[in-house]
């Protein structure tokens, strides 16, 4: 054999034998576990010390909220069975206590997580999965197995619970996890994949903290943008996937605090086959918040670029849209940007929207926007609104889908733009009243956490955002969402700051974490009616946007309907004053709401758009002189009942047709208030007050009983005992369930008084001004509580809402105090408010509301 040839088969043998030895060898102790890692991840913890990390997971007091998440929740679950196994082999413990862990979540078509758990194993480790079958709870497995990839990989299950796991050893990696897809997944990535060692953005980030000790978190930004995707609308998909074209990797090492989380780290804005948005906004430095962003403000973005106009019209691809742009608002705009998003009580965000943009000339940026101006004659606590058409421009700049008008206003030098008229109005009066960010003490405290410069952040706080997170989910996974809603409160504020260094950010923020939160009580939104508010406020369920909205009827006899947010839905005209309350049936019985209230000349009810039901309103001969009673049998059986002033009070089923023995009830008096019921031994008791007596009739019509009542009508209260009316002197008749009446004398004539209940135990108590003080006793005069009142009151009040009372008093300068059951001055009070006001949870999130009125404003206020 040509010796030549000799040499080539040997030397085609040896490096055959030397690739094969690589391969088998030395390539395997140098993979390591992040080398199983799909690609796909959402996002995975990285993890020095396992037994740390399992501790933090079972004891930590931010962990133990956080299990109530999927994320982490699942996290713990699979980290405890997974140490439960590997526990039982002191090989493998050793390294789950001291080596390298890696836990990352995968997300399944139904949207459930699955962690992948990969474990570096010491060199000199020999375990022999074939043999490793642990037994759990004393519970022995039963244990099958498959070749993946020429590996073998071993399903345990444990008979008689949900319990499961696969595993298998490869590389002298551990691969674990209850999804069995998962550990072939790892093989994979192993053998012949598409780990995230291969993905340039993470390697980017991981370069810089692989090194860190302790914890360190990976968020796969495009993956979780689809994650979250799956929750939501599908109006809302396209917005939650924005994400994908802001950030693709970050790399965060948390460190725990008692209050809250420090995070420091990385970013990467280096996209699969471009360079995402974050990158172009870099060069220029931010260091305080603008004066002018409202306490209220739920979602915040800042960017402080150099080149900030150019990165804004590169977006800008209509051809006028760009030439506009730099014509009219270029020229004068600095290198900074904000917008924001104030709380929204109705997920409305466009309608709460706003951005704020410093000027380098203000002179120079109102000449300039005359192109836009449509009116600038409005003038609310000397500040000029303006309102403009460039809606298109408002919305590439902002990145919110902006309505057709904008309002806006100048505050020092910057131009405030809010895209409703509300929105505007409240930001100047929280620029007036001193309810800004900069001034808000909470806020300044949260802020020592973050650093003082940056080029872009996000700051989120979520107290305020639940409204605006609801709107996102779809139904399908509301009720999965809702248990974690008290989360938003515990974790109540973060911020993530990015400072540029070419296209790798680093990342500084804080998340802060309240183990006992409290929400902070305070001004809404407060609304101006053309003309002063005679009737109301009143709260009903909006069907359509499934939340509370108000009724309030203005001097002109116009109707307003109102959003939980405080928008104008729409406006009626009615032809006179509402006397009721207003009363919500289902008059078709279709799970449908209408509402019913009369005037002094009818009985109306229309549905939720305005729109009157066929066959009302009932017109009377006679002028009603009372509010209408409404007697429920059923949610669309219920009869109606008005007194007039010829003397007779005339019953009405719900259809209109009368009501035998209530048609009409003649010489019943001069009546004003409202017909009341009681449920008694002798069946229901209908009840009415006129000029001298108490008056108890059957439903058909016929007399019970008839009390003394001579000094007048002060107030009337309903509790589970029975019935309480007092007397303009303070004196008390109380009926109870069995129609027997107890009379109690005044001590003292009183001036103001209501009824309550102080202690919520179902008693009949009495709120009351005495001698400059505000005083608290039951009927029977045992004192509860006494507490000094301001000169100027104008009268007592009691509200309630879910068994709750709110009682206080008014005063002639339109201030509203409320108390507590021990006489203290309940959080946030004293109010801008009056005597008409109640309170409700309109947007459905579980926090109370106050609404009131003053002259021809209608005001919201948080309360505790």
């Amino acid at each position: 054999m040509d010796k030549r040839k000799l040499w080539g088969i040997i030397a085609a043998a040896g490096l055959a034998v030397f690739i094969t030895l690589y391969v088998l060898f030395f390539n395997k102790r140098n993979e390591t576990a992040l080398n199983a890692m799909p690609e796909d991840v959402l996002c995975f913890f990285d993890v020095q010390s396992a037994n740390d990390f399992s501790v933090l997971l079972n004891h930590d007091a931010m962990f133990t909220v956080l299990r109530e998440t999927q994320l982490i929740g699942a996290l713990h679950q699979d980290m405890n069975l997974y140490a439960s196994a590997v526990s039982t082999n002191p090989k493998i413990l050793s390294d789950l206590l001291n080596n390298h862990l890696i836990a990352g979540a995968f997300t399944s078509g139904n949207a459930s997580i699955d962690y992948l758990i990969l474990l570096q194993l010491d060199e000199g480790v020999k375990v022999k999965p074939e043999s490793f079958s642990p037994s759990i709870n004393n519970i022995a497995p039963k244990k099958k197995s498959h070749v993946f990839e020429k590996t073998t990989i071993y399903e345990l299950t444990y008979p008689g619970t949900d319990t499961s796991f696969s595993f298998t050893i490869e590389n002298g990696i551990f691969i674990y996890s209850t999804s069995p897809v998962l550990v072939e997944n790892a093989i994979l990535q192993l053998k012949k994949g598409n780990p995230v060692t291969e993905n340039p953005a993470f390697n980017e980030v991981y370069n810089q903290l692989k090194s860190a000790n302790g914890i360190t978190y990976y968020v796969n930004v495009p993956q979780l943008a689809d994650y979250f995707s799956m929750f939501a609308l599908n109006e809302k998909y396209s917005t939650i996937m924005q994400m994908k074209n802001y950030a693709s990797w970050i790399g965060l090492h948390p460190e725990l605090k008692p209050n809250g989380i420090t995070l420091n780290g990385y970013a990467s804005a280096k996209g699969a086959d471009k360079t995402l948005n974050m990158s172009k906004h870099a060069g220029a430095f931010s260091t305080d918040m603008h004066a002018a962003v409202p306490s209220n403000t739920a979602v915040l973005y800042r960017i402080n670029a150099d080149q900030l106009s150019e990165n804004i019209a590169a977006g800008l691809k209509n051809e006028s849209l760009n030439r506009n742009f730099f014509d009219y608002w270029s020229p004068w705009m600095t290198q900074q940007l904000l917008v924001g998003i104030s709380e929204s009580l109705d997920g409305n965000i466009s309608n709460r929207a706003y951005a704020i943009i410093p000027a380098n000339d203000k002179k120079l940026a109102e000449s300039k926007l005359k192109y836009a101006t449509v009116s600038d004659t409005l003038m609310y606590r000397n500040y000029n609104i303006i309102t403009l058409s460039c809606s298109e421009l408002v919305s590439a700049i902002s990145g919110i889908a902006a309505p057709d008008l904008i309002y806006a206003t100048w505050h020092n030098e910057s131009l405030l733009l809010g895209f409703d008229k509300l929105q505007i109005t409240n930001m100047i009066d929280a620029i007036e009243n001193k309810n800004t960010l900069v001034a808000d003490a909470n806020y300044m405290q949260f802020k020592q956490e973050v650093s003082a410069s940056f080029n872009n952040s996000v700051y989120i706080d979520f107290s305020k955002s639940l409204p605006i997170i609801k709107d996102f989910i779809s139904d399908k996974h509301i009720n999965k969402a809702e248990p974690l809603f008290p989360l938003l409160q515990q974790f109540s504020h973060m911020e993530l700051q990015f400072t540029a260094n070419k296209d790798l950010y680093m990342v500084n923020g804080f998340i802060q974490f309240q183990s006992n939160p409290t929400r902070k009580s305070g001004l809404l939104w407060k609304v101006d009616m053309t003309a002063p508010i005679e009737s109301g406020p009143f709260t009903v369920y909006n069907q359509l946007s499934q939340q509370q909205s108000i009724l309030v009827q203005d001097t002109t006899h116009l109707l307003y309907f109102i959003s939980a947010n405080g928008d104008v839905l729409w406006k009626q005209q009615m032809q006179g004053k509402i006397l009721s309350t207003i009363h919500e049936v289902d008059f078709y019985g279709n799970d449908k709401t209408q509402f019913l209230f009369n005037t002094d000349n009818g009985i109306y009810l229309i549905d939720v758009n305005g729109e009157p039901v066929e066959g009302f309103p009932i017109t009377l001969t006679t002028k009603i002189t009372n509010a209408v009673s409404v007697v429920m049998n059923t949610d669309n059986d219920y009869r109606m009942f008005v007194a007039c002033e010829n003397g007779n009070i005339y019953g009405y089923y719900k259809d209109g047709k009368p009501i035998a023995g209530w048609n009409p009830q003649k010489n019943a008096g001069q009546i004003t208030q409202p017909l009341f019921t009681i449920k008694s031994n002798k069946g229901l008791a209908i009840g009415y007050i006129n000029n001298s007596a108490v008056l108890l009739k059957k439903e058909n019509g016929q007399a019970l009983q008839s009390i003394p009542f001579a000094s007048g009508f002060a107030d009337i209260y309903s509790f589970n005992s029975g019935i309480g009316l007092m007397d303009k002197k303070g004196n008390v008749i109380v009926i109870d369930s069995l129609l027997k009446v107890s009379t109690i004398t005044a001590a003292d004539e009183l001036m103001y008084a209501a009824f309550t209940d102080v202690k919520n135990d179902d008693s009949l108590d009495i709120v009351f001004i005495e001698d400059d003080y505000f005083k608290a006793s039951s009927v029977s005069g045992k004192n509860i509580f006494v507490t000094e009142a301001v000169a100027t009151v104008s009268g007592v009040m009691n509200m309630q809402f879910k068994q709750q009372n709110y009682f206080g008093y008014y005063t002639m300068d339109s201030q509203l105090y409320l108390f507590t059951e021990e006489g203290k001055l309940a959080d946030g009070f004293p109010v801008q408010g009056s005597n008409r006001a109640v309170v409700d949870d309109i947007s459905g999130s579980g926090d109370n509301v106050l609404i009131t009125v003053v002259g021809n404003m209608l005001l919201a206020y948080r309360i505790l």
